[in-house]
């Protein structure tokens, strides 16, 4: 009825049913919301690795430094975004010679990224395929 009371016995339930709700489904939803993020940056970081490491590799003179460059680069493009991960770096050439002009080169980076907030690690892998200059020397 209207005005009625609670029974005293009552008085702290509220306060152990909110903590419950808040352990039960608000911490589960923010180490979901971290991990997704943190998985977001770790995505974003692949994709510009990859496109920067095929750029570097493609305008280098040799394939030997293209790869040193292109592992730098990649590694660049994690560290700037705080993210960190195990990287290997592929190359495919479609051409004898990697850097022969008109031919293509494509990139392959895979990124092992710990999910620091849930346990365990995910790989990520994002390629590009990027075209050597036609009007440049060949190079090897």
């Amino acid at each position: 009825m209207v005005g009625q009371e609670h029974p005293a016995s009552e008085s702290g339930n509220v306060v152990v049913e909110f903590v419950g709700v808040l352990i039960v489904l608000v911490v589960p939803a923010l180490l979901g919301l971290l991990a997704v993020s943190s998985l977001l940056m770790a995505q974003a970081a692949t994709t510009a690795a990859v496109r920067d490491a095929g750029r570097a590799f493609v305008r280098a003179d040799t394939t030997e430094q293209g790869r040193r460059q292109a592992e730098r680069i990649a590694q660049e493009s994690f560290d700037q975004r705080g993210v960190e991960a195990n990287l290997v770096l592929d190359f495919r050439c479609s051409a004898s010679g990697c850097l022969t002009p008109g031919s293509h080169v494509t990139t392959t980076v895979r990124a092992r990224v710990p999910l620091t907030h849930l346990g365990g690690a995910v790989t990520l892998e994002e390629t590009v395929t990027l075209p050597v200059d036609e009007l440049r020397e060949e190079r090897r």
